[in-house]
């Protein structure tokens, strides 16, 4: 039986869509690093004397509070990120069947139906008559109305009994 891994024409990169990586990426600082640091400060104080160069013990916890928030909202920032990648796949998914307008470049659009959606790394493209295009392309969804050339209907006169006269 063949190996599976022989087979090297396989794409291994198109992911299918989102998929989550740790999100706790090396910035520089975290909590375990912080706290290293107030211990050793508090335990090796300036060497003028001061309590760990002047700061009091309530500056620390300050310190520790802020850093905490920080991290906070880092996490809050991920996982906001991610929300909006989902949502901008769903608005994807929801205009199959349906006829855009995408703009190509500044003077020329291309007007279709949507056919599917294809992911890669997370990012949605729709395809119209066979050609990808970003979702950030779309510049009406519908069908766009050419301008009406027929004449407006004429109100009703004494020759059209239907409406009364003065």
């Amino acid at each position: 039986m063949p190996d599976i891994m022989e087979n090297r024409d396989v794409n291994t990169d198109y992911t299918g869509g989102y998929v989550p990586t740790d999100r706790k990426k090396n910035n520089g600082l975290d909590m375990d690093g912080f706290l290293k640091i107030l211990a050793a400060s508090m335990a090796n104080p300036s060497f003028d004397g001061s309590d760990g160069g002047g700061s009091g013990g309530t500056d620390y916890i300050t310190q520790m509070v802020t850093f905490a928030t920080l991290e906070q909202l880092q996490e809050i920032g991920g996982d906001l990120e991610y929300t909006m990648m989902m949502t901008h796949q769903q608005q994807a998914i929801g205009l199959i069947g349906k006829t855009v307008s995408v703009m190509v470049d500044k003077d020329n659009t291309v007007e279709g139906v949507v056919e599917q959606v294809k992911f890669k790394g997370g990012i949605a493209t729709i395809v119209i008559d066979g050609k990808d295009y970003l979702m950030a392309q779309v510049s009406a969804i519908g069908e766009v109305k050419k301008e009406e050339t027929e004449e407006p209907a004429t109100p009703e006169t004494p020759e059209n009994p239907e409406v009364p006269t003065p």
